[in-house]
């Protein structure tokens, strides 16, 4: 079926001369179907099987901005509060309450990123309370599939979640997702209370053994390599954050004061391709047990 005979199934709404639009609480989308111009009038106005994506913010005053991307006709459009709120409906049947849910976008609002903290605490001596969290990623123009990630966060001191840091499981571990074409699944997420129930069982023992993990100076060095790819100021803060984290008195360095440094500063990086990369290279530097990777592996079967 060509995307306008789905649109009105997808939530869009025409809105005539083949613009299909979509609003929610966080911006707003139109797609254009194209059509051929020609100067000399030969072919004109010919419908052609691709969209032009526009879009905006919020803000009433606000104008629609062309993100200069051109999508096939059998483009499958998922909204962005469509998808959360499937997430929010999951875990409300798991009867976890949400603590906290925080919103970040590409330029032009293209992309998406969804972070939510789900109130089932588990106590870690060695870093104090840990939740489970969720990370949701959509876009717009088909850069991305929908996904949901599974992760964990810990608060920076107690009671306090902002700002903290956490991590979501990528590859092989624990990810469900969607691609953008027409005939692709619809996923549900009906194992996110196995996510939750799961989570007691495994996190301690994530934590106590990346503890235990003391890196070489090769293994350090190749890890700030790869940070400095992302930017030579984010290797710089990365490490000082690090030395405070060790008390510049160890002569040692665990898998576990590495992961922290990257996602204390990663929490707080505000260009989205910058920060899933460095989420990518603080996730490479964890031992993942054994029981939770299996775990993991087996949700993510289930979801997918």
């Amino acid at each position: 079926m060509r995307f306008e005979e789905r649109a009105e199934s997808m939530g869009l709404v025409s809105r005539g001369s083949g613009c299909f639009h979509y609003a929610d609480r966080y911006g707003e989308v139109v797609y254009r179907s194209l059509v051929t111009k020609n100067r000399a009038g030969l072919l004109d106005n010919v419908e052609v099987p691709w969209l032009a994506l526009f879009t905006k913010g919020i803000d009433p005053g606000e104008e629609f901005y062309h993100t200069g991307r051109i999508l096939s006709d059998k483009y499958k459009f998922v909204g962005n509060d469509v998808i959360n709120q499937q997430i929010r409906d999951s875990i409300q049947e798991s009867g976890n309450p949400i603590i906290q849910e925080r919103t970040s976008f590409s330029p032009y609002r293209t992309q998406m990123y969804n972070e939510i903290i789900i109130q089932n605490t588990i106590i870690v001596t060695q870093v104090g309370d840990i939740f489970p969290q969720l990370i949701v990623r959509n876009s717009y123009n088909g850069s991305m599939a929908t996904r949901v990630e599974f992760g964990i966060c810990m608060a920076e001191s107690q009671g306090d979640l902002s700002p903290w840091t956490g991590f979501g499981f990528r590859t092989k571990l624990g990810i469900i997702k969607q691609i953008h074409i027409e005939r692709s699944p619809t996923n549900q997420f009906p194992i996110i209370g196995d996510y939750i129930s799961s989570f007691g069982q495994n996190i301690v023992s994530l934590i106590e053994q990346n503890f235990n993990n003391v890196l070489t100076e090769d293994d350090m060095l190749r890890t700030l390599d790869l940070i400095e790819g992302v930017g030579k100021k984010r290797r710089d803060i990365i490490s000082q954050l690090l030395s405070e984290l060790t008390n510049s008195t160890q002569s040692s360095v665990s898998s576990w004061n590495l992961f922290l440094a990257i996602t204390r500063f990663s929490s707080l990086e505000n260009n989205l391709n910058a920060k899933v990369m460095l989420e990518n290279i603080a996730e490479r530097v964890l031992v993942v047990p054994e029981q939770m990777y299996r775990t993991l592996d087996t949700l993510h079967h289930e979801g997918s």
